[in-house]
């Protein structure tokens, strides 16, 4: 294993770059379709399921034209996952208290997000670099966000869709564990 360091500084002109300013776009939707999750009128169901197909673009956006634009950035690595937990989280809440979303897979998610947080800020401070992240965290996400939309608009498969997003969220738990403990004895084997 090989630890790709780089220096974790953000850089003021990050913020004014296309992708970021996507990025924070999706975290200032957040309220508004919170707003229109709350409420019971057709036209709040449509203005609700716009401005999720919003921010879901400027996520599919943003990492899309920092790969093509070269303009990957540590501010854009670590604003859209938490960009991305944001979502998740605030939207799970808000369907737990509004419509019939279960408790244990909101407490699931939560716990999920805290440990990702954790283990990240872990190895920005120990090792000095941002983990991607891998395609179990991404699908979880996917999966998460697909049945949060299912239980937002009341789709009938909707317990079908949490289970298996709660699947891959146990997936993803275990590999982000499994590459933390990686680094861990990486760092052991080093030093020995």
């Amino acid at each position: 294993m090989v630890l790709k360091k780089t220096e974790v500084t953000i850089s003021l002109k990050e913020f004014a770059y296309i992708t970021n300013i996507l990025t924070m776009l999706r975290i200032l939707l957040i309220p508004f379709i919170i707003f229109c999750i709350g409420k019971t009128s057709i036209f709040s169901g449509t203005m609700t399921f716009i401005l999720i197909a919003i921010a879901f673009v400027t996520d599919v956006l943003d990492g899309y034209l920092a790969r093509k634009l070269d303009i990957v950035s540590n501010l854009g690595k670590i604003l859209d996952p938490i960009a991305d937990k944001l979502c998740i989280i605030s939207f799970a809440i808000t369907i737990f208290f509004l419509v019939d979303f279960p408790l244990l897979a909101l407490v699931f998610f939560i716990i999920r997000d805290i440990l990702i947080i954790f283990f990240g800020y872990i190895i920005i401070k120990r090792w000095n670099f941002i983990p991607p992240s891998n395609i179990w965290g991404t699908s979880a996400f996917l999966l998460q966000s697909i049945s949060i939309i299912s239980y937002i608009f009341q789709f009938d498969e909707r317990l079908y869709i949490l289970i298996l997003a709660l699947i891959f969220t146990a997936i993803s738990i275990i590999s982000y564990s499994i590459e933390f403990y990686k680094l861990l004895r990486y760092e052991a084997y080093k030093q020995n």
